[in-house]
């Protein structure tokens, strides 16, 4: 593969700032939950997972679920996707990890 075909490929150890993500870009961010929105029964099912570092915030959108496991306040975990251009930066259904706690 030639450098530019692999540009869009994240290496899944390097981990961005939250406050270095940019708009329409595949990022790897890490940070803890603050706050987990669901949506109520009457609206289609979203779960929005808020997570800071110490750089900024990020909202994890996972669509069509009221519920993700392991996805509380208090959790540490590692977000992998690409972001949209909001005030406050979005990834949607993007992948997941835990991280160990620190």
């Amino acid at each position: 593969m030639t450098e530019a075909s692999t540009s869009h490929v994240v290496n899944p150890d390097a981990v961005t700032s939250i406050s270095d993500v940019q708009p329409r870009q595949v990022v790897a961010v890490a940070g803890r939950v603050t706050a987990v929105t669901v949506s109520s029964a009457t609206e289609p099912p979203e779960c929005v997972a808020t997570v800071r570092d110490d750089t900024g915030t990020v909202e994890a959108v996972f669509l069509g679920r009221r519920e993700v496991p392991g996805i509380a306040a208090g959790a540490r975990i590692r977000l992998r996707g690409r972001c949209d251009d909001s005030a406050i930066p979005r990834v949607f259904n993007p992948l997941y990890e835990h991280e160990a706690a620190s």
